[in-house]
């Protein structure tokens, strides 16, 4: 059980200052709510294998341009944008450099892989992100895995895409998480 105060500050319809709510989270045991987490395909990137080499081209530009402001304002010595400027041109170049890697590996091995996992995956002439997520038990939507808002933990949790309330655990080592009843009781 855990009490939230609400403070000295807050209008509580039908409470009053320092008013308390009990909340208590009760997990259900039965096998059919239970959720299991796998790296599947998720979304479709819009413009395919080509659309990667259109940004590298498109950034390509506006780096080209970026970066000959960048060196007339300095020579010029009117350097007012000249730290924003700076910046957007690295930031453009890093951005098109990063495309046009995910472009080569897409064209040559129709998946993109960064820090062992793979990222992007080519499936029938469309580029797909590959994330891990669950199926709700409730109502079929796709249950994202997300960080406690608290950054002092590192747990996470399963949260369906259709509807905040229905929450899962998540265990990383087996992939698996069960279904989280929320029980709201107010004490006035």
């Amino acid at each position: 059980m855990n009490v939230v105060n609400n403070g000295s500050e807050n209008i509580n319809i039908g409470g009053s200052d320092y008013s308390q709510q009990s909340i208590y989270i009760n997990r259900y045991l039965e096998k059919n709510n239970e959720i299991e987490y796998s790296e599947d395909l998720d979304l479709i990137k819009i413009g395919g294998v080509e659309g990667y080499k259109k940004r590298v081209e498109i950034t390509a530009i506006i780096s080209l341009v970026s970066a000959v402001v960048t060196i007339w304002q300095f020579l010029s010595g009117s350097g007012t944008f000249f730290p924003l400027i700076l910046i957007t041109t690295i930031c453009v170049a890093c951005y098109g450099t990063s495309s046009w890697f995910k472009y080569k590996s897409l064209k040559e091995h129709g998946f993109f892989e960064s820090n062992g996992k793979i990222k992007l995956f080519v499936q029938e002439g469309e580029v797909c992100t590959v994330r891990k997520y669950g199926t709700c038990k409730i109502c079929g939507g796709r249950v994202y895995i997300h960080n406690y808002p608290d950054s002092k933990t590192k747990r996470q949790f399963g949260k369906c895409v259709n509807n905040s309330d229905h929450l899962y655990t998540f265990d990383p080592t087996i992939d698996r998480g069960e279904l989280i009843k929320l029980n709201y009781l107010d004490n006035f």
